[in-house]
């Protein structure tokens, strides 16, 4: 445990017998990877598979922003599996990057994918503010403990966001919801402004399993016109 930072190393063993270890803040998993070389770029979470879905419904992604790198286990997995050229991924919390060599691979990615991610440690929203790039995709994973991120619903932060995705793009982001509805976990308005800015809006359900049955995860996919 780093009193300092709340955070804690923990490994788990999955139903296959497939070990896996786990970065928690506040008792919350935030980030996972498997012990195994040979399955170190392999999703843990269920709702990154559902992320990967933007694979098949977008032509094209090369270059993505991932917002709450954690220790940048997706932004790896993205690169090594699933063809993308480039990430730039942005954390907040830099005392992360010691246990992302140590615990998460990191060290063995960047030998083998040199120069294809770019760690930027800042708030996700002073980078969104400065940034003046477009992204195939932008990925936001931004959670504070159970708590998602301040601001991450906000218009003038969603237009940002819109304005720095390629024409036929996509915004990819979860969320933690009531199991019987995502309406009744005030996403209506977040949800309202997505549908104004982008030309599709689409919720996946996942079946991650909760410490408490009333929730799961939901995986937001948000379309740019191809126009």
């Amino acid at each position: 445990m780093n009193e300092e930072n709340d955070w804690e190393l923990m490994e788990y063993e999955n139903e296959d017998g497939d070990v896996f270890v786990v970065l928690a803040k506040d008792g919350a998993w935030q980030s996972a990877a498997f012990v195994d070389a040979r399955m170190m770029y392999d999703n843990v979470f269920q709702y990154c598979d559902a992320f990967d879905l933007m694979f098949d419904d977008c032509n094209g992604i090369k270059d993505v922003l991932m917002l709450g790198g954690g220790t940048f286990t997706y932004p790896m997995h993205i690169i090594a599996q699933c063809g993308v050229e480039h990430c730039d991924a942005v954390e907040i919390d830099e005392a992360l990057l010691d246990v992302a060599y140590d615990f998460f691979h990191l060290g063995q990615f960047e030998k083998t994918h040199p120069g294809k991610l770019d760690k930027h440690f800042m708030d996700w929203r002073a980078y969104l503010a400065e940034c003046d790039k477009k992204y195939d995709a932008i990925v936001g994973d931004v959670y504070d403990g159970r708590q998602i991120s301040d601001g991450f619903d906000n218009a003038r932060v969603l237009e940002k966001i819109a304005s720095c995705i390629k024409p036929g793009g996509v915004y990819v982001f979860n969320f933690v919801g009531n199991s019987d509805s995502e309406k009744e976990m005030g996403m209506e308005p977040c949800l309202d402004i997505l549908e104004r800015l982008f030309v599709d809006v689409t919720i996946v359900k996942v079946s991650d399993d909760m410490e408490d049955e009333k929730y799961c995860s939901y995986v937001v996919f948000a379309y740019k016109d191809k126009e």
